[in-house]
């Protein structure tokens, strides 16, 4: 039976049965929709604190790179001085951008373990798309529907778009 199903290219993606008592699920739903609220709402405030201090470090990087070298030029050469900022510039983004992916990547899975309890407490908002798009949380009733990561220009590249600008800046000047 299972080797028949996958010969014919059929894959489950999200369970097909659904609860008798319902009062668990809807707990878990909104558990899950709170979830995701709040994932949402860590990712736009961290995107807009990076924002923030990686301009402020970068500005900061920038205008003390003079003294700093004038400090240690009898320590330690200018270009191993130059070769450290680097590295902090480099780490800081690798971190920054690291930690966005991670916040994203729950954020869909969230979104995902939402759109699964609603199938599955049989809530469908049909094929009509035009107040709830079949792409996004409000309207899918797929969970893959929701992508993984959606495109360069949403609000979701935003901190990558940021954290590259800035750290390019501050290793050009």
């Amino acid at each position: 039976m299972i080797e028949e199903d996958y010969k014919k290219g059929w894959r489950q993606h999200f369970p097909t049965y659904h609860f008798e008592k319902r009062d668990i699920a809807l707990e878990e739903y909104k558990v899950a929709a709170k979830n995701l609220e709040s994932e949402e709402r860590v990712f736009l405030n961290a995107s807009n604190v990076s924002l923030v201090s990686s301009a402020a470090l970068g500005s900061l990087l920038v205008g003390s790179s003079d003294r700093l070298a004038s400090v240690f030029e009898d320590i330690i050469p200018p270009y191993v001085i130059s070769m450290i900022s680097l590295l902090i510039i480099l780490g800081f983004s690798f971190v920054t951008l690291k930690y966005f992916s991670d916040r994203q990547r729950s954020i869909v899975f969230s979104g995902r373990k939402v759109i699964i309890l609603r199938r599955m407490l049989g809530l469908s908002y049909g094929r009509v798309q035009l107040l709830l798009p079949n792409w996004r949380v409000e309207g899918a009733d797929q969970p893959l529907a929701v992508r993984l990561f959606p495109g360069w220009f949403t609000y979701v590249a935003y901190p990558f778009w940021i954290v590259s600008i800035i750290s390019t800046s501050v290793v050009f000047f």
